[in-house]
């Protein structure tokens, strides 16, 4: 796994030392695409899976009343 992203300012809220509300995400993204790799996935298919299970997602997420 690529550490560098613990280094990118961009992962931090303004003024803060605390890392963003985004951050938590952003790993478990990362930690998904690794595994995805590992099991011969190329990037391209990884974006679409990852679409496909977002739609889903907030396809439930939404017949749940959420």
């Amino acid at each position: 796994m690529d550490h560098s992203i613990f280094n990118d300012a961009s992962m931090y809220d303004d003024g803060c030392r605390k890392p963003s509300r985004f951050f938590p995400a952003t790993m478990e993204f990362l930690t998904f695409m690794s595994r995805c790799k590992q099991l011969g996935f190329t990037d391209d298919e990884i974006c679409k899976l990852s679409i496909g299970l977002a739609g889903k997602l907030l396809k439930g997420a939404a017949g749940n009343g959420a």
